[in-house]
């Protein structure tokens, strides 16, 4: 099983990805976002918690909605 694939099925969640938004970075973060994001699939997959997890009380603040 690949890690998408684990990532569904832990989330509950078949046909949905969760990704960080990508449209205000500079030359030193695109490689490292993609770093960081892919260091959280890995844990998540793993069952370990992730390090840059999100709540939905803080999207809430973050997002008008």
């Amino acid at each position: 099983m690949g890690i998408a694939q684990a990532i569904r099925r832990r989330a509950g969640l078949p046909n949905v990805i969760g990704v960080p938004h990508i449209g205000a970075l500079s030359g030193y973060w695109k490689p490292r976002m993609g770093e960081l994001v892919a260091e959280d699939l890995v844990r998540f997959a793993q069952g370990e918690p992730v390090q840059r997890l999100i709540s939905y009380e803080k999207f809430k603040r973050m997002t008008p909605l």
